[in-house]
């Protein structure tokens, strides 16, 4: 990381929060709606790829990327999965709630 013990600090509890809150977010949007809703269960494992986005966040944080080892290249491929898929599950969720569907 950057050396600067307050700056490294302040990223990982960002990037462990980030996790907590949309993990957390991702098990109630999905344990306590109306489950026949498609759109419900694309939210809800939206916010439960977002979590698992900053898992590999948190741990490319703790690796660095000064190195380019074989765990970098696990962790920046676990991220990549939900950064890309992301966005389209968003756009599906959104046409859902707008009644395109």
């Amino acid at each position: 990381m950057t050396g600067n013990l307050l700056l490294d600090g302040t990223a990982m509890a960002v990037s462990i929060f980030n996790t907590i809150l949309l993990t957390w977010l991702g098990l109630m949007v999905l344990f306590t709606s109306d489950r026949r809703a498609w759109g419900i269960w694309i939210g809800g494992l939206g916010l439960l790829m977002g979590g698992a986005f900053f898992v590999s966040h948190s741990a490319l944080l703790n690796l660095g990327l000064y190195r380019l080892s074989w765990n970098v290249v696990f962790w920046w491929g676990v991220g990549l999965v939900p950064a890309i898929t992301l966005p389209f599950l968003w756009y599906l969720v959104v046409l859902w709630y707008a009644g395109f569907w």
